[in-house]
């Protein structure tokens, strides 16, 4: 059982989170079962004094009028407070690297969801002020929101243009190349019903899965800290997997050359060929077992 989570959540509830998990489906609790300011310094952001006070490094303020990550500037907490009593939302990013005990919160819960330890996991704290809130988007990790104070309401629908996305994707914005390579149907205009609405006050934690669409409206000053992890695809661990395979050849290693020079290139694809023959060749004998362990750096066997 997970000690961080076993703090806040009936054993019954930890079930329902992992399955919620393994189903890429949200989970909400209203509240639960003790206040979060066991949370090591969340008691340093329940409200912009509190910030003002306890954090002396960089925050991001969100521009009004698109409400999103994609339109922000990094500032410091005094000029971040000025921003935030105008209406802008702000995040603080990474505050793991500063409140390191949140290293060890962050480790348990890899755990607990069962993650690869190549994920990236992180703590945040989002501010947003009365009346504002965050454009409706989707992102390519998954999040665990500890709301610390103030109420927000938060609304997530299931997405039905693209499935398992790479990349993080706000409404309405340019779409990234290598994201719009693999969608199943263009992204809506707009999302007029959503399937689920939370609404967050201190004491509620919610579970927004990878790639629903959420958007989220603060009916007064609210404060939250998030868990969020990015984790690799099958596609990550394969690629990573074969770099540390070719790159011990100087062949492979070697660069890319000759292509403005026609017998140069011929003399350069022939080499290629050879090598990707041989690597097809190579990946028969490969077992996905042995890959995985060797990417996570233990025997998954035991």
């Amino acid at each position: 059982m997970n000690s961080f989570l076993d703090q806040f959540l009936t054993s019954e509830e930890i079930s329902s989170l992992k399955r919620a998990f393994n189903s890429n489906e949200p989970f909400y609790i209203q509240k639960t079962k003790r206040p979060f300011n066991t949370i090591p310094f969340a008691q340093n952001f329940i409200d912009i004094t509190s910030i003002k006070n306890n954090w002396h490094g960089p925050v991001d303020v969100h521009s009004k009028e698109i409400q999103d990550e994609c339109d922000s500037m990094t500032v410091d907490i005094h000029r971040a407070a000025e921003h935030f009593e105008s209406g802008c939302g702000l995040l603080i990013n990474d505050i793991n690297n500063t409140y390191h005990s949140h290293n060890e919160l962050i480790e348990e819960l890899k755990v607990f969801f069962g993650v690869s330890a190549l994920s990236y996991g992180r703590s945040l704290i989002y501010g947003t002020p009365k009346n504002g809130g965050s454009a409706t988007h989707f992102d390519q990790n998954f999040n665990l929101i500890f709301q610390l104070s103030g109420k927000k309401k938060w609304k997530l629908e299931e997405n039905k243009s693209v499935i398992n996305p790479l990349t993080r994707h706000a409404l309405n914005q340019e779409c990234d190349p290598e994201l719009q390579s693999y969608l199943l149907d263009d992204f809506p205009q707009n999302i007029d019903d959503f399937s689920y609405e939370f609404d967050l006050e201190e004491g509620s934690m919610l579970f927004v899965p990878i790639g629903h669409w959420h958007n989220t409206h603060a009916s007064d000053d609210s404060f939250a800290l998030n868990f969020t992890f990015t984790t690799p695809s099958w596609a990550d661990i394969l690629l990573t997997a074969m770099r540390a395979r070719i790159i011990s050849s100087d062949e492979w290693r070697k660069r890319v050359s000759g292509l403005n020079d026609k017998a140069v290139l011929e003399d350069n694809l022939v080499r290629f060929q050879s090598l990707l023959e041989n690597l097809a060749k190579d990946l028969e004998g490969w077992s996905s077992i042995d890959v995985l362990s060797m990417i996570e750096g233990r025997d998954l066997r035991q």
